[in-house]
């Protein structure tokens, strides 16, 4: 017993108690636990959005079948189009045959020698409808020596994993769960929201990261308190070889591929990224009511030595799951 627990016994504290054994006491997985986790399905689902985004706003056409062409110099004037000059396009859009000029007519053929000129990196493209309307591939004309900026994004995405892992984890720790949800809620919807309207590619792909930072703080602290509010020794009705900390703890993933699978769906009805991406971020703001919902860990709370706060929690645990415990004169333990 520590010196503190043995001050405040000797004032009255006559019961030392952890966290675990009062879970026993009023449920280790019952409504309070149930509702909780209901709600960190829909907070650990929308990082499952926000990761596969990229794959469907950042849609490449490909050139094997000619899906894309360059701005041909001196035959390509005006409002152009995919379709014109075709006859001086090669297999591949990067490539295009040397242009020869006929000054009466105005016409652009080949030369003689079919000699291959390849497209300019500040080149203009047209491409030729596929699945999207477009993407920010097309937009920002992401193809040719400008296609490693692509997967570029994708791995600056992840930087943004490893950085929002541990500044969610930092505020998490110091600050609570609750806190720590918050701030990840509001900077990976707001990220992403405002990375629809980007009008280059450098802006997009600092806004990809920011809401990295916030998308992994999201899965980590539902998976995090799912555990945390749940006991150790509960089994699961049907599955009497497994926990129910153990089980919840692991079908916490569950809804992240919930969330990929909604994306999908919706990129069936919603072929422009920019609307498909915003679309999608608005409906991530769900979590802002859903947050004050989300209970604070009690666990943590003791940890940090929050015991009032702490014993108002569990109180309200106990009633919601049908039970009744007094916490007078008892210390809790983490």
């Amino acid at each position: 017993m520590s010196e503190k627990t043995e001050e405040k016994a000797k004032d009255g504290y006559v019961r030392v108690m952890s966290y675990d054994d009062i879970l026993e006491e009023i449920g280790e997985f019952g409504k309070f636990q149930a509702r909780s986790i209901a709600i960190l399905w829909v907070t650990a689902m929308v990082p499952g959005i926000h990761v596969l985004l990229h794959a469907l706003t950042g849609f490449e056409p490909t050139d094997s079948n000619g899906y894309y062409r360059c701005k041909i110099p001196g035959c390509d004037e005006g409002d152009w189009k995919y379709s014109d000059n075709q006859y001086l396009s090669t297999d591949n859009g990067c490539k295009f045959y040397h242009p020869v000029k006929n000054d009466s007519s105005g016409l652009c053929f080949r030369n003689e020698d079919n000699t291959i000129d390849s497209c300019l990196s500040s080149a203009e493209f047209k491409y030729k409808p596929f699945e999207f309307d477009e993407t920010f591939v097309t937009r920002f004309n992401l193809v040719c020596d400008q296609n490693w900026k692509v997967a570029f994004l994708g791995s600056m995405y992840m930087v943004g994993l490893m950085i929002g892992s541990s500044v969610a984890g930092y505020i998490s720790d110091t600050f609570g769960r609750r806190k720590a949800f918050l701030f990840c809620i509001l900077v990976s919807s707001t990220g992403s929201l405002v990375g629809a309207f980007m009008p280059e590619y450098w802006s997009y792909m600092m806004l990809r990261v920011i809401t990295a930072i916030g998308a992994v703080g999201l899965f980590n602290e539902s998976f995090t308190l799912t555990v945390e509010l749940l006991g150790n020794k509960e089994i699961v009705p049907c599955l009497p070889f497994i926990t129910q900390k153990s089980f919840h703890g692991n079908t916490i993933q569950i809804p992240y591929a919930l969330g990929s699978a909604l994306l999908g769906l919706t990129a069936y009805f919603i072929r422009d990224y920019v609307t498909l991406q915003w679309v999608l971020s608005v409906g991530t703001f769900i979590q802002v009511p859903l947050w004050f919902f989300i209970p604070e860990s009690p666990r943590w709370l003791i940890s940090k030595g929050k015991q009032e706060e702490a014993k108002k929690l569990i109180t309200k645990i106990a009633k919601t799951n049908g039970k009744k415990l007094i916490l007078d004169n008892v210390d809790l333990l983490a």
